[in-house]
């Protein structure tokens, strides 16, 4: 895993969207700690086509420096990297700045990674709030950040399913390793299942606006107390803190 992948059809920087001063609540996880997020396996997460993946996130450099030594995290996935099943989205510091997707085909394991970020005026690791995501067309995968596409690959086929939970912090597979385990804040995560969104899409939510309807799941991270995440979707998929995570107070986007 998460090696800083091969530099992918790097998309060509565009204007980035405007992105608008506001707040916003979060859960913090902290990697030595293994804290993360489990949804539970649901047929709704399973569908094995479209689907788009967004979330705010503010990771801090370098996690486990022991463990994890290529300063990769993972702040979302529904997979078991060891079974080659499931996708997982991973941002790398270490002089990378980058944000790669793994999507599991045939038994493949497919990774499609940005170019360092910084070509499109992007730090994931600033410490602020950056918008990012990944979408699969069932013929090709984008990645986003802050409003802008900034990768691309086409492959194609149904990916693998998985009965693994949904992570927010972590991927089953590295988990169980205490390796790649995320370690910053994230908030508003949204998954769609049978919905490629644009990059229009994705600046709009990135300029402050709401995420699309029809949505299949929406955690926003906004609680402050208790260890369950609350789904906002249609289908009450719930998560459940893990180990520590703790609700983080409104800070002001930069």
């Amino acid at each position: 895993m998460p090696q800083p992948a091969a530099r992918v059809q790097a998309a060509t920087r565009t204007q980035a969207a405007t992105r608008t001063v506001a707040t916003r609540a979060g859960a913090l996880f902290y990697s030595p700690a293994e804290q993360y997020i489990t949804v539970a396996d649901n047929a709704a997460l399973d569908t094995g086509g479209v689907f788009t993946a967004m979330m705010w996130v503010q990771p801090f450099s370098r996690g486990n420096m022991s463990t994890e030594p290529n300063y990769s995290r993972i702040p979302l996935g529904k997979s078991d990297n060891g079974a080659s099943t499931g996708w997982f989205i991973t941002v790398t510091d270490g002089g990378y700045n980058a944000l790669s997707l793994q999507l599991c085909i045939g038994g493949v394991k497919e990774e499609t990674s940005s170019a360092n970020l910084s070509t499109f005026g992007i730090n994931l690791f600033d410490r602020s709030w950056h918008h990012i995501g990944a979408v699969y067309t069932g013929s090709e995968v984008y990645l986003k950040a802050d409003g802008q596409q900034v990768a691309s690959k086409a492959y194609s086929g149904s990916w693998d399913t998985t009965t693994e939970p949904l992570l927010i912090g972590a991927e089953s597979f590295y988990l169980a390793a205490n390796k790649y385990i995320y370690n910053g804040l994230a908030a508003d995560v949204v998954l769609y299942m049978g919905t490629a969104l644009t990059t229009a899409q994705f600046a709009s939510v990135y300029a402050g606006g709401a995420p699309p309807s029809g949505y299949t799941a929406r955690w926003l991270l906004n609680e402050t107390s208790g260890t369950t995440a609350h789904d906002s979707g249609p289908n009450g998929l719930d998560g459940t803190l893990q180990n520590g995570v703790q609700w983080s107070m409104p800070a002001p986007l930069r």
